[in-house]
């Protein structure tokens, strides 16, 4: 679950308490919440109550410290205990300027600092309809998984959420 920029620390607790209540842990699935950076701390907690649930984040950088404002390193992430990090979702591509070479270097820091990566691709609705999907997915997965090796491959699960799919009512065929 990726909470983006909803939720606060109130409401983030009292999810946790519905959550638990409902909540029945399957071999067939691995859950996790991303949260708001904000809500971090109260997660941490409150999961703790719901064994078998991962804390993860929206995203980290590349670096561990430094001058770099409103950044999160994948250390201060660990704090938490995070057990993963997204990267590379369309809305940080499209509004920030993320870019696959940035991807590769947050996940080579993420692996680094032991958490799980998961690395958003995607195509838009013109690249889809222009029929450069395999194209576009398959850049997109070269740039965000470069430098890295065999092992790190293991601990990255790559999300494919085409961009045009996202809030359209538009969905995408296997």
């Amino acid at each position: 679950a990726n909470w983006k920029m909803n939720k606060l620390h109130a409401e983030a607790a009292s999810f946790v308490d519905g959550f638990s209540a409902l909540y029945k842990p399957s071999a067939k699935a691995i859950v996790g919440i991303a949260p708001t950076y904000t809500a971090l701390g109260i997660m941490q907690q409150s999961l703790k109550k719901v064994p078998g649930v991962m804390l993860g984040a929206q995203n980290c950088h590349w670096l561990d410290s430094g001058a770099h404002t409103g950044e999160v390193s994948p250390g201060m992430l660990k704090e938490f205990n995070c057990s993963f990090v997204i990267l590379g979702h369309s809305e940080r591509r499209q509004f920030y300027g993320e870019t696959d070479a940035g991807v590769a270097k947050r996940a080579q820091n993420a692996l680094k600092h032991r958490l799980n990566v998961i690395v958003c691709v995607g195509e838009t609705r013109e690249q889809y309809e222009a029929k450069k999907t395999n194209d576009i997915v398959v850049s997109q997965l070269k740039g965000s998984l470069a430098g890295l090796t065999a092992e790190d491959a293991s601990r990255i699960i790559i999300a494919y959420e085409p961009v045009w799919a996202i809030g359209t009512g538009l969905a995408a065929t296997t």
